[in-house]
C-alpha cells in the first residue's frame, strides 16, 4: 500500500512520536512544579496524620485522572480530525484510493494508545 512513500511515512511517525515524548515531558514538568508548590499542603497533611502511602495514592490518582482525561480528549480529537480529513476528499478521489476508507481507529490503534497512556501514567 505504501510503496515508495515508506520513508516519508516513517519520518512522519517519528515526528509524531517525538511530539508525544515532548508533550509527556511537559506534563511531567508541570506536575513536578505543581507538587513543589504544594509542599506546604503536603506538610499539613503529614502533620495531621496522613501516611506516606496515602499521599502517594492521592498523587497517583491525580496523575491517573490527568492521563485518562488527556487520552479521551486525544481520541476525540483524532476521530474528529480523521472525519474532517476524509470530508476534504472528493468521492472521485476516494474511489481511486479505496484503502483510505478503511483508515480509522482500529483495535490495534486503540490498544497502542492505551499502552502509551499507561506508560505515561506510570512515569508521571
Amino acid at each position: 500500500m505504501l510503496g515508495d512513500v515508506r520513508p516519508i511515512m516513517l519520518m512522519f511517525m517519528s515526528g509524531a512520536g517525538l511530539l508525544l515524548v515532548i508533550a509527556c515531558i511537559n506534563v511531567i514538568s508541570l506536575l513536578l512544579a505543581r507538587s513543589d508548590s504544594r509542599m506546604r499542603e503536603i506538610a499539613v497533611r503529614n502533620a495531621l496524620g496522613a501516611t506516606s502511602p496515602r499521599l502517594l495514592l492521592q498523587f497517583a490518582t491525580e496523575a491517573a485522572i490527568l492521563v485518562v482525561a488527556g487520552s479521551v480528549i486525544g481520541w476525540t480529537l483524532a476521530t474528529w480530525a480523521m472525519r474532517f480529513l476524509r470530508s476534504l476528499l472528493s468521492p472521485d478521489m476516494m474511489s481511486r484510493m479505496p484503502y483510505l476508507q478503511e483508515v480509522g481507529l482500529t483495535v490495534r490503534v486503540i490498544g497502542f494508545a492505551w499502552a502509551v497512556s499507561l506508560i505515561a501514567a506510570v512515569v508521571s
